[in-house]
C-alpha cells in the first residue's frame, strides 16, 4: 500500500508471492483524499514525528489519552509510520528488520502490536491521525522510501513512554474523538462501512479492528463502478497468477486515495478522508502468515459509495 511502483514491478512482486500493499496501492495514480481539516480542530495535543536520512524525530513522553499525530518526511522522500509493541524479551537487534517486514512487506510478526498509523501521500506532503492510548511502553516504527522506489525503504523505531497514572481529579478520557463513518476489520476478513452511502466532503472516520486474530490494514481506491468485490478478487487474483493487467481491467483503472497502517485485534484509531463523490474499494493486502496469501485474495473487498 506504500509505495509507487510500476505495473511490471508489481506483477513481479505477485509472482514470488509478495504483494506489499502500499506497493499494490501506489501502483495506481494517487488521487489522495487524505485530510486533516477536522482533526487539527478537536483540540488534541499535537505529537509531531519527522522520519528522514537524519533518523526518527519523534517525543519520548507523551500523556495517556487521544492525540492528533502527524506525519511529515524529509524532502523528496514518503514517510510511514505506526505505534507498535514488540513482543517481550524480544532482542533490541531484531525489532527494525522485523518491523520493516510488517511495513513495508505487509507480514505482521508474531507477538507484536501494531496500534495504527498512517503513511503520506505523495513527497512533501504530511499525513495525519489520532490514537488513544493507555500508560505503557511503546516504539514509534518511522520510515522513509523515494517515490517510485520501494526499495530503498530505512526504518527506525525509537521508544515511547505513555505517563503513567492521571490524578483521580483529572480522568482521562481515552474514547477519541466522535467519527462520521466506521470502518470495522474483521477476523472473517471483511470490512463494514457504515453508513452505506459516505457523504461527500471532509470526515472523520473511526477505524476499528473487532477480531480477535487477524491485523489488518486499510488502503482505499477510487475504482470504476460496475465491479462487484468477487471479480476485483478474481482480478487480483490474476496477477498473483503472473498475468499482467489488461487495458481497461479493473487493476489498470485504479487511483489511490487512503490509507491507514496496520492495526492488530482490539485496536482503534481515527483518521479524516475527504473523498470526491464516486465508487471506492477498501481492500486489505496483508499476508497471512501461515498461507502467505495476501487477505484479498481470501475476499477482504469492500466497496463503498462517495455522493
Amino acid at each position: 500500500m506504500k509505495k509507487v511502483v510500476g505495473w511490471l514491478s508489481l506483477v513481479a512482486m505477485l509472482v514470488m508471492g509478495a504483494m506489499p500493499g502500499l506497493a499494490a496501492a501506489r501502483a495506481a495514480q494517487v488521487d489522495s483524499a487524505v485530510s486533516d481539516e477536522l482533526i487539527s480542530r478537536l483540540g488534541y495535543p499535537l505529537v509531531e514525528i519527522h522520519a528522514g536520512p537524519e533518523g526518527v524525530d519523534a517525543p519520548v513522553w507523551i500523556a495517556p489519552g487521544p492525540v492528533h499525530v502527524r506525519l511529515s518526511v524529509a524532502d523528496g522522500y514518503i514517510g510511514y509510520v505506526n505505534i507498535v509493541r514488540p513482543p517481550a524479551g524480544l532482542d533490541p537487534v531484531l525489532e527494525e528488520p522485523q518491523m520493516l517486514l510488517a511495513g513495508a512487506h505487509d507480514l505482521a510478526q508474531a507477538g507484536w502490536t501494531y496500534f495504527g498509523g498512517t503513511n503520506t501521500p505523495s513527497p512533501g506532503e504530511t499525513a495525519s491521525f489520532v490514537i488513544s492510548l493507555a500508560p505503557g511502553e511503546y516504539r514509534v516504527a518511522a520510515s522513509y522510501y523515494t517515490a517510485g522506489d520501494p526499495s530503498d525503504e530505512v526504518m527506525a523505531l525509537s521508544r515511547l513512554t505513555v505517563g503513567g497514572a492521571t490524578p483521580a481529579a483529572l480522568p482521562v478520557d481515552m474514547t477519541g474523538p466522535a467519527a462520521d463513518v466506521t470502518l470495522t476489520m474483521t477476523d472473517d476478513l471483511r470490512y463494514l462501512v457504515t453508513p452505506d452511502a459516505v457523504p461527500r466532503g471532509p470526515h472523520i472516520w473511526k477505524l476499528e479492528n473487532t477480531g480477535t486474530i487477524h491485523a489488518h490494514h486499510v488502503v482505499i481506491f477510487r475504482v470504476p463502478a460496475g465491479y462487484s468485490d468477487e471479480e476485483i478478487v478474481a482480478e487480483y487474483q490474476k496477477l498473483k497468477d503472473g498475468e499482467s493487467p489488461a487495458p481497461g481491467s479493473f487493476v489498470s483503472q485504479l487511483s489511490w486515495a487512503g490509507y491507514a497502517a496496520m492495526q492488530s485485534a482490539g485496536t482503534v484509531t481515527w483518521t479524516e478522508f475527504d473523498f470526491e463523490p464516486g465508487t471506492y474499494a477498501a481492500i486489505c493486502f496483508n499476508l497471512d502468515p501461515d498461507s502467505r496469501q495476501p487477505h484479498v485474495l481470501e475476499g477482504m473487498v469492500t466497496q463503498f459509495v462517495v455522493e
